[in-house]
């Protein structure tokens, strides 16, 4: 597991949980960006 590495205390699902996390906070910037528009 390539989990171990980066983070060895967080299971590979905390792991997979926190990057969805992450990922939905980008896009969530990334729409609030958009909207905002020029």
């Amino acid at each position: 597991m390539f989990f171990t590495r980066n983070r060895p205390t967080l299971p590979a699902r905390e792991a997979r949980s926190a990057r969805r996390v992450v990922r939905g906070r980008r896009r969530r910037e990334r729409l609030a960006e958009v909207a905002k528009g020029p």
